[in-house]
């Protein structure tokens, strides 16, 4: 099936971020492939009642789905999004709110996608990251505590992968996660495959989620990713979890990974478990630089009440 015979649907969860997503779907109206449809599922708490008019402006030409959301949440949100798929769509793009697409964005995914017929998800390039604190000398620290791996996208046995931004790459490569508001999946692939909403279990924050999807994903068919699909990620403050509920999400949500996938592998435990010692150790050395005490508290409530959570989880296990 070569690209322009795919019918791609782009889907945005979106929560309080009304300029930051008209941004994002100007973008898209502008790009060289244009997308079949958008759906956004809309969390928002600020609605104005207009929402669904301003977005269809903005996005136009492209046919536009606007829902409100049956259930505030990320992982809820794509796949309710994932609900609404017309039947002869082929491919989705799931993007945050708060990117901002170059012109050959789609294209460059869905030719990739011609290019690799076994691709299961491919994922763009992200231009701006967000690199670590202390300089880039600083991965020697992560790689000590298994935090970091070196090979971008890289599943550590701790249960953290690899960011994308070690590299700049110069041609596509493999990997083996991927990005969630930045990757295209084929439903030839993965039509059933659904984003794991327990991730949400604190907060409503779906930290990890993307490389729990992703993972299973890779079951299906090869991960790759695309530098020439290239966006911004603004990363805007709204809508930003606690620093003390993503403190207890930066526990949680990566030792519930571990157990999914990894089971009660004694070696993958001790990983975690060495990994988290380092995560604390970040944690503190970054309350010298402004970040707030409430991430380290919610390391150690996290630290506390994952083995009990997670005991209930997979009781029936």
């Amino acid at each position: 099936m070569m690209s322009n015979a795919r019918k791609l649907s782009v889907i945005i969860p979106t929560r309080n971020r009304r300029d930051d997503l008209i941004a994002c779907l100007k973008t898209l109206a502008c790009q060289s492939r244009l997308p079949d449809n958008v759906i956004i599922v809309d969390a928002s708490t600020d609605l104005c009642g207009d929402e669904e008019q301003v977005y269809t402006i903005a996005v136009q030409p492209i046919p536009l789905r606007y829902v409100p959301a049956q259930r505030a949440g990320l992982t809820s949100q794509r796949n309710q999004g994932l609900t609404l798929l017309d039947h002869d769509i082929t491919h989705v793009l799931f993007l945050d709110d708060d990117v901002m697409l170059a012109d050959w964005y789609c294209e460059a995914l869905l030719t990739m996608f011609d290019e690799k017929p076994d691709a299961a998800g491919i994922g763009g390039w992200i231009t701006n990251p967000q690199l670590p604190p202390f300089g880039r000398a600083f991965f020697w620290f992560l790689r000590m505590f298994l935090i970091y791996g070196g090979t971008p996208g890289k599943v550590l046995p701790s249960g953290f992968n690899t960011p994308m931004f070690v590299v700049q790459p110069q041609s596509p490569f493999q990997t083996e996660c991927l990005e969630g508001g930045n990757m295209c999946i084929s439903l030839e692939h993965a039509r059933d495959l659904r984003f794991d909403e327990r991730y949400e279990r604190f907060a409503g924050y779906a930290y990890a989620e993307d490389m729990d999807f992703t993972y299973e994903l890779r079951k299906h068919g090869t991960l790759w990713v695309m530098p020439l699909a290239q966006m911004e990620h603004k990363v805007s403050p709204a809508s930003r979890s606690r620093e003390l509920r993503f403190g207890i999400c930066q526990v949680f949500n990566r030792a519930f990974f571990v157990r999914k996938h990894f089971g009660l592998s004694v070696y993958h435990w001790l990983c975690f478990l060495w990994s988290m010692v380092g995560i604390i150790l970040l944690n503190i050395a970054m309350i010298g630089r402004g970040r707030s005490v409430e991430r380290l508290i919610g390391n150690v409530i996290g630290l506390l009440i994952t083995p009990v959570e997670l005991q209930r989880l997979f009781r029936s296990e």
